[in-house]
């Protein structure tokens, strides 16, 4: 039915070219659009079910990764209250169960690794800083260069003072801890250092509630778009399918088409050249009609453009005057006599058909060459 649709459409876009140099359209023209339209399809075809695969991975990705982090902030959440909670009963002495003295253990021991490598940060930086300041005395730098070491140095100095603080904090609340574990009461600045560490975490946990909030919110959203893509998808995937089918077979139409218009405009230029031989030899039988009728018709007295009914009619006005009964015994007269019939037989020797007709049916170019 496809193949039979397309040979009609060649037929309506062959219309437009004139019958004499109008190809022929054969099965493998019909193939040549064909295949190219069914690899267009598929194609088309395949390029949506993919790109529908790929939309909703992604929203599943993205409704994976909130869930992901809204698990992680809620562990964070619960880190920092048990946090709070252990500065809590250290402040207050309140708990010397064994989880207590576990926390303070895993605490003072995770405070311990994170000052080396803070300080192997700040050794890092402060060579950094060296060498900005080796590179700023020296003799070839430019103005717009020592301004950029200027503010690498200044950048490095703060990063420097940061992680001294840093260390400072870390190594205070280990004391603490320490303290803490063999139960020794804290000085004031301690306990002021623990009320401050205590309301740290307290923001903390005000801004991990937030981002859980907004987390849950977004995992929200990205479940019901992903549930309500999946039920959009349900009616529209045919649909979305079957478009990207048709827009790949017309591409491929497209192709198959511009493909077989090449093909086949050889074949209408090969007509075309053909139609203007077969116009040069029939401007030659003409040529060559009117110079072998040229003879018998001045015989006769008429013109070359001379039809058939005029020979005859001339022919009998003329054999009627040089008949031998109207002359006697004039010799002249029967060689005129015998000429005209002599002409009349050439002109006429196929009967009724046309002497023109009779030249080109006899005529053979190869001869004439």
């Amino acid at each position: 039915m496809k193949n039979k649709h397309l040979s009609h459409l060649f037929q309506v876009i062959l219309m437009f070219i004139p019958t004499s140099v109008r190809p022929e359209i054969t099965f493998g023209d019909v193939a040549c659009v064909a295949v190219p339209a069914a690899i267009g399809a598929w194609m088309g075809h395949d390029h949506v079910k993919r790109s529908i695969e790929a939309e909703r991975d992604e929203k599943e990705q993205a409704r994976e990764n909130y869930q992901k982090s809204f698990l992680h902030l809620t562990s964070l959440k619960q880190d920092c209250a048990r946090s709070k909670a252990s500065f809590e009963s250290i402040k207050n002495k309140e708990d010397s169960s064994p989880y207590k003295m576990l926390f303070l253990d895993q605490s003072y021991a995770d405070n311990m690794q994170a000052i080396a490598d803070i300080e192997f940060a700040a050794k890092q930086l402060r060579s950094h800083k060296k060498a900005c300041e080796l590179a700023k005395k020296q003799n070839n730098v430019r103005r717009g260069q020592i301004g950029l070491l200027n503010h690498d140095i200044k950048t490095y100095d703060q990063a420097i003072k940061d992680n001294e603080e840093l260390v400072e904090n870390l190594n205070r609340l280990n004391r603490i801890f320490a303290l803490a574990k063999t139960g020794q009461d804290l000085d004031p600045a301690d306990r002021e250092f623990l009320d401050q560490t205590i309301k740290d975490h307290d923001e903390l946990l005000i801004e991990t509630d937030n981002k859980i909030a907004k987390t849950r919110h977004k995992f929200d959203n990205a479940k019901a778009d992903l549930k309500a893509f999946n039920a959009t998808l349900a009616s529209d995937e045919k649909t979305r399918l079957l478009k990207g089918a048709l827009v790949g077979g017309a591409i491929g139409v497209g192709i198959g088409g511009l493909t077989l218009g090449v093909i086949k405009w050889e074949a209408i230029r090969t007509n075309w050249e053909k139609k203007e031989i077969r116009k040069k030899h029939s401007e030659f039988f003409e040529h060559l009609y009117h110079l072998r009728r040229s003879g018998p018709l001045k015989i006769l007295g008429l013109g070359k453009m001379a039809n058939n009914t005029e020979i005859r009619q001339q022919f009998k006005k003329l054999s009627l005057q040089l008949h031998p009964d109207h002359n006697n015994d004039d010799h002249i007269a029967t060689e005129k006599m015998q000429e005209l019939e002599a002409a009349y037989a050439f002109l006429m020797k196929d009967g009724d058909d046309s002497p023109k007709e009779t030249l080109r049916l006899t005529y053979k170019p190869e001869s004439s060459h």
